[in-house]
């Protein structure tokens, strides 16, 4: 079975300010204001084809709020095997896998909370790969996300 293997294109190394946006190294904040009372922020990054700029994966963390409960939420391109479902592993720990929720025009999506123990994880982690197979040829296309920049910025949504 073939392995294709993404890797993202690195952004700035520092926190700094863009507009809205904060950049923690690999890892956005963005804050949107709703109305005038209200006001919802998230940390992002998105994973992009070296060769094309193509997005191949959006991975955002934040808080849902209806309920007060964080999540990754996870948008990946059309064409994946879903019966698969999609791997998770941080670093060297186990491999979880996920079912995917949702396909729409603008990619597959998936969520899991992010409890405790799952921030911890990825608070001292170097890197998340996620792996699900194309729906054509059955290979299996790993996306690896950078870790670096992810617990300053998701401390610095906890202050939001």
């Amino acid at each position: 079975m073939a392995l294709i293997l993404i890797t993202v294109l690195a952004g700035p190394v520092a926190p700094a300010q863009a507009g809205q946006e904060e950049i923690y190294q690999n890892w956005r904040m963005r804050c949107d204001d709703q109305s005038q009372w209200s006001r919802t922020c998230h940390i992002y990054q998105s994973v992009l084809l070296q060769e094309t700029g193509q997005n191949v994966l959006r991975i955002v963390a934040g808080t849902i709020a209806e309920n007060g409960h964080s999540i990754l939420h996870f948008t990946l391109p059309l064409g994946l095997y879903l019966p698969a479902g999609v791997a998770l592993k941080i670093d060297d720990q186990e491999q979880t896998v996920i079912p995917v929720e949702t396909c729409t025009a603008g990619g597959c999506e998936l969520a899991i909370p992010l409890d405790p123990p799952l921030l911890h994880s990825l608070q001292r982690a170097q890197a998340l790969r996620i792996g699900f197979l194309d729906a054509v040829s059955r290979r299996q296309i790993t996306v690896v996300v950078s870790l670096q920049g992810f617990k300053n910025a998701y401390a610095a949504l906890a202050r939001k």
